[in-house]
């Protein structure tokens, strides 16, 4: 039986593949069809799997084919409640040339409540969200 922990990491990895390789099916698998998005970027949420789906299918094709996106996790916390989980981490993305070379990275701090159903652990519910400056207000995207 898996741990809390496990089972976070195994979904993070199915994540951090799906973006590596720009699956929008991939990646659009990992969430329930109801699953309710608060993003960082751009717009307050997104109702449900398809609406998120579009952002990502946005976000993918905008990656020039020479570039891709590693995301790494740490401080990774998961803890069970019934059939759900809970799941906290500290994500970074970071764009890198097809030679293996880092152009930028950002860290978004992630929130996932995850339910398992008959197909395995759905992500019902995502936030991420990164401080802002008090002064700028500008976002704050390195730890």
């Amino acid at each position: 039986m898996q741990t809390p922990v496990e089972a976070a990491q195994l979904l993070l990895q199915a994540y951090a593949r799906a973006v590596l390789d720009k699956d929008v099916q991939a990646f659009i698998s990992l969430y329930h069809p109801d699953a309710c998005i608060f993003d960082t970027w751009g717009v307050w949420s997104y109702s449900d799997a398809q609406a998120w789906a579009g952002m990502a299918r946005e976000w993918f094709a905008a990656l020039p084919a020479t570039e891709c996106v590693v995301v790494t996790w740490d401080e990774l916390q998961a803890r069970q409640f019934g059939d759900a989980l809970s799941v906290l981490a500290f994500l970074t993305y970071t764009a890198m040339t097809d030679k293996g070379e880092k152009i930028r990275a950002m860290t978004n701090r992630l929130s996932w409540v995850v339910q398992r159903d008959d197909d395995g652990l759905k992500i019902v519910h995502e936030h991420t969200s990164a401080p802002a400056d008090h002064e700028s207000g500008k976002l704050i995207l390195q730890r």
